[in-house]
């Protein structure tokens, strides 16, 4: 039985599919009372066909504060966590991601900028479904950047593999809590992106709380392995003026930008916002699409 508040077009377009869930008796239960509960416009695709449109893919270890991060991104500006969670219960799909925490799908949320740089802020703050807020957004805005919020966790990382080679991300943020180091699935999700040659931008969590001699070891330890193993110029945004300086080159992928912020403070948000309204399509990303694919 799959429920008729979680919508799967591609159950309806396919009879046989339809059957075949009726036969197992497949049961979706959708997370209630979030926005990423909510359907994604089915026109979307052709909505932003003609506005400056982006695929960032959010990686980082589990519990490093991603949906948090994608949460206040995708809201307006000035909006901060609470501690506890409140920023990523809007993010998650499913009621169990509510209850532990951790996500184990690939949660979709969007910005929009103006043509003068500023985040658009829809005007439905009565609403928190998907295909009411989404066509406003695009709607009104000259660039749209398309958030891809990946699992942490070891036990999801072929949802997030295959995420990121089926979604064709343009940038890749990795998030990483400054209180917890660089982990296995950090090491792992970095060496994807670069393997993918994905342009990559770190951006470091939880600052608010971390002990500063800790944080300044992980930032340490990262600034070597982008330097080492990645074979990237890292560079850490302290401010706009730093921001302004990498417009024009974070696209090649050779730099790599390193933000420190807070969900809980704002701290280091601003500048993160502001980076990602002037980043450019991947000039990596077009040329490997224009290949022709070839059918076996």
């Amino acid at each position: 039985e799959i429920k008729e508040s979680f919508r799967i077009p591609a159950l309806q377009e396919h009879p046989a599919s339809q059957s075949t869930a009726e036969e197992v008796k497949v049961s979706l239960t959708p997370c209630n009372d979030t926005a990423a509960a909510q359907e994604v416009p089915q026109n979307f695709d052709e909505a932003v066909s003609d506005l400056v449109n982006l695929k960032i893919g959010i990686l980082g270890n589990v519990d490093s504060g991603k949906s948090t991060l994608t949460g206040i991104l995708s809201s307006a500006p000035g909006s901060l966590d609470d501690g506890r969670g409140s920023m990523r219960s809007r993010v998650f799909n499913f009621n169990h991601e509510q209850k532990n925490g951790r996500t184990s799908s690939v949660a979709h949320e969007i910005m929009g900028f103006e043509a003068s740089g500023e985040q658009y802020v829809t005007k439905l703050a009565h609403t928190s479904k998907k295909n009411k807020i989404w066509p406003d957004v695009v709607g009104n805005s000259a660039k749209i950047i398309h958030l891809l919020d990946m699992c942490g966790h070891e036990k999801y990382l072929k949802t997030t593999m295959h995420g990121l080679t089926s979604l064709f991300p343009d940038y890749c943020m990795l998030v990483v809590g400054s209180n917890m180091g660089i982990s296995k699935m950090t090491k792992e999700h970095l060496g994807i992106s670069c393997a993918l040659n994905l342009p990559i931008f770190v951006v470091f969590t939880k600052i608010d709380i971390a002990p500063e001699d800790v944080y300044q070891e992980n930032l340490k330890k990262m600034l070597k392995i982008m330097k080492a193993n990645c074979q990237k110029i890292p560079v850490q945004i302290k401010g706009t003026e730093d921001v302004l300086k990498l417009k024009d080159t974070i696209a090649t992928g050779k730099v790599c930008p390193i933000f420190s912020v807070s969900s809980c403070t704002g701290e280091g948000i601003s500048e993160l916002r502001q980076f990602m309204s002037m980043l450019p399509k991947s000039a990596q990303r077009v040329n490997v699409l224009k290949v022709p694919m070839p059918v076996q």
